[in-house]
C-alpha cells in the first residue's frame, strides 16, 4: 500500500459524499426519508467499486478504512461539547443505561438465537456468529468493521463481511420503518417539536445548512 493508495482512496470517498449530499439536497425521497449523503454515496460506492461494476479504481486496503477511522469517529465526538450541569448528568445517566441495556439485550438475543437455534440447523456454525447481529444492528458499520477485523485476525474473514451485511441492513431498515413511524406519530400529534413532516426545516431535510444558520 503506497501513499498515492490513500490519496486516490480518500478523492473518491471524497467524490462519492459531494454526490450523495448533492443528491440529498435534490431529491424529494431522500429528503423524505432523512437518507445521510455518506449512506447514499456508499450505495453507488458499492454500484460502482470492487463488489459491484469495478469501475472506481479503490485500493485493495479500502476494507481496512473502518475498522481504524471508527476510532477517529468516537474521538471526535466530544468536540465541542460545554461541561454537564448535575441535572444534565442525571439525565445522561438514565440514557447511559437505557442503551446498555438494549445493547446487552441485543447480544443476549443474537448469542441464544446462535446457540440454541441456528446451531440446531447448522451445525459447524461458529458459536460467537450471535455477536455480529447486535454489532450491525447496535453499532453500525465502524464497530461491524472493527469486531469483523478482530476476528478476521483469529482466522475468520467471513466475520468482517457479515457484520458489515448486517450495520446496511440495520439503518436501511431502521432508516425507512423509523421514518414511517416518526410521520405516524407526527400526523397523530405525539411529536412535542412539529405538527406536520413538512414542517421540519429545510437545513434538516436537505442537509444543507443556510448560511444565516452556520456556526463555527
Amino acid at each position: 500500500m503506497t501513499l498515492w493508495d490513500v490519496v486516490t482512496d480518500v478523492a473518491l470517498l471524497g467524490a462519492l459524499m459531494l454526490i450523495g449530499q448533492f443528491l440529498r439536497a435534490k431529491v424529494k425521497l431522500f429528503q423524505s426519508l432523512l437518507l445521510p449523503a455518506s449512506l447514499i454515496g456508499g450505495f453507488i460506492g458499492l454500484a460502482l467499486g470492487p463488489s459491484g461494476a469495478n469501475v472506481l479504481p479503490f485500493s485493495k486496503s479500502l476494507s481496512g478504512y473502518a475498522g481504524i477511522l471508527i476510532a477517529v469517529v468516537f474521538g471526535c465526538t466530544p468536540i465541542g461539547d460545554k461541561p454537564l450541569s448535575k441535572k444534565e448528568l442525571k439525565g445522561v445517566g438514565g440514557f447511559f443505561y437505557q442503551n446498555t441495556g438494549i445493547l446487552i439485550f441485543q447480544y443476549a438475543i443474537g448469542m441464544a438465537l446462535s446457540l440454541f437455534v441456528l446451531n440446531k440447523f447448522w451445525p459447524d456454525l461458529h458459536n460467537s456468529f450471535g455477536l455480529i447481529y447486535a454489532t450491525g444492528f447496535y453499532g453500525g458499520h465502524g464497530t461491524a468493521a472493527a469486531v469483523g477485523s478482530a476476528f478476521k485476525d483469529l482466522g475468520y474473514p467471513e466475520f468482517f463481511d457479515l457484520g458489515n451485511a448486517s450495520a446496511t441492513v440495520g439503518i436501511v431498515v431502521g432508516i425507512i420503518f423509523g421514518m414511517a413511524l416518526i410521520n405516524w406519530g407526527t400526523r397523530k400529534g405525539y411529536t412535542n417539536y412539529v405538527a406536520s413532516p413538512k414542517q421540519l426545516p429545510a437545513d434538516m431535510r436537505t442537509g444543507l445548512i443556510a448560511p444565516e444558520n452556520q456556526k463555527p
